[in-house]
């Protein structure tokens, strides 16, 4: 059985067109859209894979790609995904695909205190995110003529810190590693998209995503407020990209309890051509699916 996020994709004849600054979803040059890493969770030293999808305004692209970890944690001033220097291109360590994860992730990016060098003051460890993670930034560096990067993260799996040997027995007991989202296959009118999908310019098209059951997993979280583990069940973010028409939105969420009934609105352009359109699932705890699939409008 699998849970079905409906996203329809819908026309509006009277939608101003936004500027490029409101159309993220809009795929206009080379673009990296997601960066997974397999599994998504792994303990420090595993080893991993990674994959990013690479774009264009034509649709795929089969670029090398370059692989780095982030060494340098975050300030306490700075609000970005990574730090900086990471970003500027410093405090990287290259990494092969397949790779295993620092040895000391937990360490850098997670509860475990910090390392420092010389007379450097001592660092707080890391906060969790909501979900009650700690996350490895990964660098993916496209190499070309027009040169670009973007970043994912790694999920690490780390002891949990500052607990009773009981709270400690029972989270690993209950506590399973995130899996990547499955996408069954992209539909159409509830049928499996078969491509190219002939559309007619101006038509309406109701576009899904079809979801495993087991995307939606549970999970434990230690809350340090109530001296407890709280249980949750992952939600999921699906967020659209397409290479030509207007969407409504590009971002849609689904949870078991919403039977997927989350819906985005798309015009279709008014020229013959071929459109490549693209779905990134996200999950609570940083697993990441994508599938893509053509439209002809004639």
């Amino acid at each position: 059985m699998t849970t079905r996020l409906i996203a329809a994709l819908l026309i509006s004849t009277s939608a101003c067109v936004p500027s490029f600054e409101d159309r993220p979803w809009r795929v206009e040059e080379g673009r990296v859209l997601a960066v997974s890493v397999s599994p998504p969770e792994a303990r420090p030293g595993e080893v991993v894979s990674f994959d990013a999808l690479v774009v264009d305004a034509d649709g795929d692209r089969q670029d090398v790609v370059g692989w780095s970890f982030c060494t340098l944690p975050r300030t306490a001033g700075e609000r970005t995904g990574v730090t900086d220097r990471c970003a500027r291109g410093k405090s990287l360590e290259p990494v092969t695909n397949p790779g295993a994860l620092l040895p000391d992730a937990c360490a850098r990016f997670g509860p475990n205190t910090p390392p420092t060098q010389g007379d450097e003051p001592a660092q707080r460890p890391a906060d969790p995110d909501p979900s009650g993670g700690y996350h490895l930034p990964v660098r993916a560096h496209v190499d070309g003529t027009a040169p670009f990067l973007a970043f994912g993260f790694a999920r690490v799996r780390c002891d949990l810190v500052g607990v009773t040997r009981t709270i400690f027995d029972d989270f690993e007991a209950r506590y399973s590693s995130n899996a990547n989202p499955v996408i069954e296959s992209v539909l159409s009118d509830d049928d499996v998209v078969a491509e190219p999908l002939e559309v007619a310019r101006g038509e309406t098209v109701s576009f899904a995503v079809d979801l495993s059951a087991t995307s939606f997993e549970p999970y434990v979280v230690y809350v340090a407020a109530d001296g407890a583990l709280e249980a949750k069940t992952e939600t999921l973010t699906v967020r659209w990209y397409v290479t030509d028409g207007e969407l409504s939105a590009g971002k849609v969420t689904a949870s078991p309890a919403s039977h997927g009934a989350s819906q985005i609105e798309w015009t279709a352009p008014d020229t013959d051509g071929q459109i490549a359109a693209w779905a990134v699932v996200a999950d609570d705890r940083g697993g990441i699916a994508w599938r893509g699939f053509l439209i002809d409008v004639r």
